[in-house]
């Protein structure tokens, strides 16, 4: 009797590139958004499911490197600029990431937003550590200016399950479907 062969080349049909500084989390979402798939149909497809709903600090190494294989993607297309946690470690340095009732947050810059052609989340503003823009020397925002709430990602925020739940983009509010900057 033969044994079904184990699926080895890309399960999704395109992904998008990583930006510089991008968070693994981030990338996802816009995988999402793409596909148009649900974080629980993006996990039912790669067998990969993060703890606590953290696309960025809830998959191991070795998870990571499924999900880029499985939209035919590689290590080296990894962002150049990420966290190195052997080397923090080393250094007593820990970072501190952004919860909000034990899900994932982030806080955000509104002029790399407005900058981006395609804005997404930086590694960097996932953490408490991290209250200022690296790059603009401004304070990051943590709340939407409009209807206070904090940037919660426990969601696939951009796909469309229902025409008023999707965002058009990551620099929109959750909650009230508008820019937040």
């Amino acid at each position: 009797m033969n044994k079904p062969q184990q699926h080895t080349g890309p399960i999704l049909p395109w992904a998008p590139s990583f930006y510089p500084g991008e968070s693994f989390c981030s990338w996802i979402l816009r995988l999402t958004g793409a596909c148009q798939y649900t974080f629980h149909q993006i996990s039912q497809l790669t067998t990969i499911k993060p703890k606590k709903k953290d696309w960025d600090l809830g998959l191991s190494t070795e998870q990571k490197h499924k999900l880029l294989q499985s939209v035919g993607l590689g290590c080296d297309d990894l962002p150049k600029e990420r966290i190195d946690e052997d080397f923090l470690r080393s250094h007593a340095y820990r970072l501190i990431p952004r919860l909000a009732k034990n899900l994932p947050s982030y806080a955000w810059c509104d002029q790399c937003f407005l900058e981006d052609k395609d804005p997404y989340l930086r590694w960097r503003w996932r953490y408490k550590n991290y209250t200022y823009c690296l790059k603009h020397k401004t304070k990051l925002q943590e709340r939407c200016p409009t209807c206070e709430s904090l940037c919660v990602v426990a969601t696939a925020l951009t796909c469309v399950r229902r025409v008023s739940d999707a965002i058009l983009d990551l620099s929109y509010c959750a909650e009230i479907g508008r820019a937040s900057c």
